[in-house]
């Protein structure tokens, strides 16, 4: 298979199911090199809705509000009583494009040094925003999938399934990041445990100037 007839099947792969919608795809067969024969119109529309739906959209855009570089104030609760308090900083770059976030995040947790990594994007296909996030805690990936974005409140939201520190199998989580305008902004993840949410982390963030 050429290269040409590759970019013609991704293409189909990916917007199919949006263009058969509107009959714009049409009927296949397979020619003697595997590749499917589609009329000349449908391709290019497909094509054109494949750039379209692959391009930085608004959504983005909250993305990008968090770029640059933040001071960090940490609160971690490792049981009842006070949080663990500990400064640090993090680098928020948007790469690809615009099309994702990458941040790094540098500060201690429990005394010992803790550095955090996550990507971020919002797929215009699934329109839901995804990532994940690894840290010096552990060998976990943990995914962060079909995060939504509250216009009214300025806060993104994550409800997550992650392993459960106390036992076998996961848990529920939230994960939120609330705005407040665009120098601020405060990270919470809180844990539901015998149906009780509970805090576990607060990261407030004061960008750097």
């Amino acid at each position: 298979m050429t290269w040409k007839q590759l970019g013609r099947a991704f293409a189909i792969g990916t917007i199919a199911a949006s263009m058969s919608a509107n009959g714009a795809l049409a009927e296949q067969a397979a020619d003697k090199g595997g590749a499917p024969k589609i009329d000349p119109a449908a391709e290019a529309a497909m094509m054109a809705e494949m750039i379209k739906m692959g391009a930085p959209g608004p959504e983005h855009t909250i993305l990008e509000t968090q770029a640059g570089k933040w001071k960090t104030v940490s609160k971690s609760w490792m049981g009842p009583g006070e949080p663990d308090v500990s400064d640090g900083t993090a680098d928020h770059e948007m790469i690809l494009g615009g099309r994702f976030l990458m941040s790094r995040y540098h500060g201690k947790m429990m005394g010992q040094p803790f550095e955090g990594f996550s990507i971020m994007g919002y797929d215009r296909l699934a329109k839901s925003y995804n990532g994940y996030w690894i840290d010096t805690m552990g060998t976990a990936v943990y995914p962060m999938l079909k995060g939504t974005w509250d216009e009214a409140t300025k806060a993104m939201t994550f409800n997550v399934d992650w392993p459960n520190p106390m036992g076998a199998g996961t848990m529920p989580y939230k994960l939120v990041t609330k705005f407040s305008g665009a120098d601020a902004m405060v990270f919470m993840i809180s844990m539901t445990h015998e149906g009780k949410e509970m805090p576990m982390t607060e990261v407030s963030y004061t960008r750097m100037k």
